[in-house]
């Protein structure tokens, strides 16, 4: 990813204030070859500040996921700027990267994500695998993450014995037990049915109240866009005024 060396309060919002948290700045991608190369995102700058609850809103194919995958690091952009706490990752290496969505970054998925084989509380220790914290306290950690996102009665229950709505909690919490600043969810309400949806949102602002924890959300679906702060709207790769 291409970066400027630098990154003043000027080049990303009004002077006098704090840096927004991430920052993008003309970023494009594109998908194939010649005249069958698909432009997904054309030029999208963005800044997300602490503690906002977004949503990437747009049809299929307006660039929703693409975007969310670069915004966490999951994917590299073909140019542009991305900052991080007023940080460029221009010239940073995997290892640097890595170590930012590990300690930094959350990801929610719309297919859950979870090892069948394992029960809750497992699934969700899988998130402090590389932490340097005894395995007592990792338990520990991950039983009180569940407990807080409503689950502590089914720490042991496994992915096939809970619900579809109990199943992204567990996604939730494994993805929030490592308090991170930022988490991304690709639809993750797509397999649930409105009352579960409705939930999952009212919980994912509940943990952003408690531990301060930006959420940016990719969804189309409109029976939520009350429920954001903010809704950034796609068309075409673009980002709608």
């Amino acid at each position: 990813m291409n970066a400027h060396s630098s990154c003043a309060p000027s080049d990303v919002g009004p002077i006098g204030t704090t840096f927004p948290l991430l920052a993008l700045t003309e970023i494009k991608k594109g998908f194939g070859e010649g005249e069958g190369r698909v432009q997904a995102l054309d030029g999208i700058t963005l800044h997300i500040q602490s503690g906002e609850f977004c949503a990437l809103s747009g049809p299929s194919g307006s660039g929703k996921s693409t975007l969310l995958n670069i915004l966490g690091l999951l994917d590299q952009a073909d140019s542009g700027s991305y900052f991080f706490d007023g940080q460029t990752l221009k010239g940073a290496s995997e290892k640097t990267v890595r170590s930012l969505r590990q300690k930094h970054f959350g990801f929610v998925f719309q297919s859950f994500n979870l090892v069948q084989t394992l029960s809750a509380v497992e699934n969700v220790e899988m998130a402090l695998f590389h932490a340097p914290m005894k395995a007592g306290v990792k338990r520990k950690q991950a039983s009180e993450m569940l407990d807080l996102v409503g689950l502590g009665e089914r720490l042991n229950h496994r992915p096939n014995q809970l619900s579809g709505g109990q199943q992204q909690r567990v996604a939730v919490a494994r993805a929030l037990v490592r308090q991170p600043r930022l988490v991304f969810a690709d639809e993750p309400t797509a397999n649930l049915d409105a009352a579960s949806a409705f939930g999952l949102m009212d919980l994912m602002d509940d943990m952003r109240r408690q531990i301060g924890t930006s959420f940016i959300t990719s969804t189309h679906d409109n029976r939520l866009m009350d429920r954001f702060s903010r809704i950034i709207s796609l068309e075409d790769g673009r980002i709608l005024p």
